[in-house]
């Protein structure tokens, strides 16, 4: 009886060199597509992060800056002229009104003066607004010339020794005069007052606020926006508000114009209507960018953004206050 043949075995053997060398070069060719995206996605992530951050944090000192400047000019009753000025002025501070100068409700300049902690940045605009604090009463009884002491109503307040106050009326100019010492609903000033002030005048705070760019040594040598509120001599602090603005322009239109123009070239100011703001500004977070802003210090790939914010000016804000000599 014959057998049949077992079928024969099917011959067995692994990859050539050829087929792993194919394998291995198309597993790298998809890692690194997976790693330029995932490398892409997380630039763009960290660039919309920078692009968020700086608007988010611009918003709110736009804001801020924008209520000093509707504030400019403000007294509270409506008078564009001041009869007296603090004798102590010179010392409140830098650029001050004297008895024959008044350097208007809202000033632009080219640099900061004398303020804690440094210069501005130059080729960087300074912006300086005069007008009320936040501390506004009634004058609670009349007060005659040559008086020295208020009468504040209602008899709470906060005003304090080395403040500047606005005491005025609607029957004649006001007085810019400086507290010697409060309390108890009362105001005693330093200097008397030149011209009687009726009951329910106002009384305010009366401050300098200067705006500026200038590096902050405590973050990295940033440039940042500064802001300082000149409320009472000696206590000029300067707060950092808005770090990564490296430069700030700022024009004025005046009524009936279409465009912004420099401050300096307008002749009657009492006419400006509006003002614009340019900032330009750099992301904290760096290697944002594709190319590095050489113009900005250790700037290592920062996104740069440019930024207008324009502020109108109402009717009660318009003026110019403009100084009278005390005889």
């Amino acid at each position: 009886m014959k057998h049949p043949h077992p079928a024969p075995l099917f011959s067995q053997r692994g990859l050539s060199i050829i087929e792993l060398m194919i394998a291995l070069l198309i597993g790298t060719l998809i890692i690194f597509a997976v790693g330029s995206i995932a490398l892409s996605n997380q630039s763009t992530f960290r660039s919309n992060q920078a692009i968020s951050d700086i608007q988010d944090t611009a918003r709110t000192a736009f804001e801020l800056m924008a209520q000093d400047i509707r504030q400019a000019g403000d007294d509270g009753c409506g008078n564009g002229t001041i009869a007296q000025l603090a004798a102590n002025n010179d010392a409140w501070w830098a650029g001050s009104p004297t008895a024959d100068a008044w350097p208007g409700a809202l000033d632009i300049r080219a640099s900061l003066g004398t303020i804690p902690g440094g210069s501005s940045v130059a080729g960087s605009d300074v912006l300086v607004v005069l007008g009320t604090g936040s501390e506004i009463r009634s004058v609670g009884a009349d007060v005659t010339s040559g008086s020295d002491t208020v009468t504040v109503f209602p008899a709470a307040h906060n005003f304090a020794a080395g403040q500047y106050l606005l005491v005025c009326d609607w029957e004649g100019p006001g007085a810019l005069v400086e507290i010697a010492s409060a309390a108890n609903g009362q105001i005693t000033l330093t200097e008397p007052l030149t011209r009687s002030i009726k009951r329910n005048g106002v009384i305010s705070n009366y401050n300098a606020v200067s705006w500026f760019i200038r590096e902050d040594a405590t973050n990295d040598n940033i440039p940042t926006l500064w802001r300082v509120a000149h409320t009472q001599r000696g206590g000029d602090t300067p707060v950092a508000i808005l770090p990564g603005v490296t430069k700030m322009t700022v024009l004025a239109r005046m009524e009936g114009e279409s465009d912004f123009v420099d401050y300096a070239t307008i002749a009657d100011r009492n006419k400006i209507d509006a003002i614009q703001i340019d900032y330009t500004m750099v992301s904290l977070a760096k290697n944002t960018a594709v190319q590095a802003d050489a113009s900005v210090q250790n700037s290592e790939d920062r996104i740069q953004r440019q930024y207008l914010l324009v502020v109108p000016l109402h009717n009660r804000t318009k003026k110019v206050l403009t100084a009278t000599p005390t005889p």
